[in-house]
């Protein structure tokens, strides 16, 4: 569980560091550029983590009882709650980034709209990664949701090494290494829910 929180927290903060070091003094400011971004792209995330906060409890508590189907429901919708989110800050940080960035940091030169988009699926989509690792912990998968942040960890750093540019590349390897901890997780959390199915049918009480 430690290793895959620090993996967790290494994930959703190594866009400014990766920037810094393949600007390599090209763009010194670079760095700092994407961290604004990444401040108000991640607004939405915070706000996801406190209705997150009120809901997990209960999905842990439908795992313990063995109650699948409640399980299965309550997840479904955090999920569709974090599409609609991911959608919604997108959008919002296509149109509205670029001011917005202005307005609060004063800056002259903030990131590209589409560069503030990319960010933003990236931060949003930590919203399904975190659910879905949560959904793992409370079936007991520890070892399901650290190897999916590993997956991501992996990723990013093939994604860095092998795609070519510098700011872009940063933001797409963020984007898939977030994608590639979500299907990691997700096939690791089907495959424990079709086991404790089966396990509850063969079982006496089942």
């Amino acid at each position: 569980l430690l290793t895959g929180s620090l993996l967790a927290q290494a994930l959703m903060n190594v866009a400014p560091l990766a920037t810094k070091a393949l600007f390599s003094g090209g763009d010194p400011a670079a760095a700092g550029r994407v961290l604004n971004g990444l401040i108000v792209a991640r607004i939405p995330l915070f706000f996801f983590q406190a209705i997150q906060a009120s809901l997990m409890p209960k999905l842990s508590a439908d795992a313990a009882a063995g109650r699948l189907d409640d399980f299965r429901l309550l997840l479904r919708r955090i999920l569709l709650l974090a599409a609609a989110v991911i959608v919604v800050s997108v959008a919002g940080m296509a149109v509205l980034g670029p001011p917005i960035l202005q307005i609060v940091f004063h800056s002259s030169r903030p990131l590209g709209r589409g560069d503030l988009a990319l960010l933003a699926l990236g931060s949003e989509g930590m919203m399904a990664a975190f659910a879905l690792a949560y959904a793992c912990i409370a079936l007991r998968g520890y070892r399901s949701a650290t190897a999916g942040w590993a997956s991501g960890s992996v990723a990013l750093v093939l994604a860095l090494v092998v795609l070519p540019g510098t700011l872009l590349r940063v933001e797409l390897s963020f984007c898939i290494a977030v994608a590639v901890a979500c299907t990691v997780m997700g096939f690791a959390l089907a495959a424990r829910l079709r086991k404790a199915g089966v396990a509850s049918v063969t079982s006496p009480a089942g």
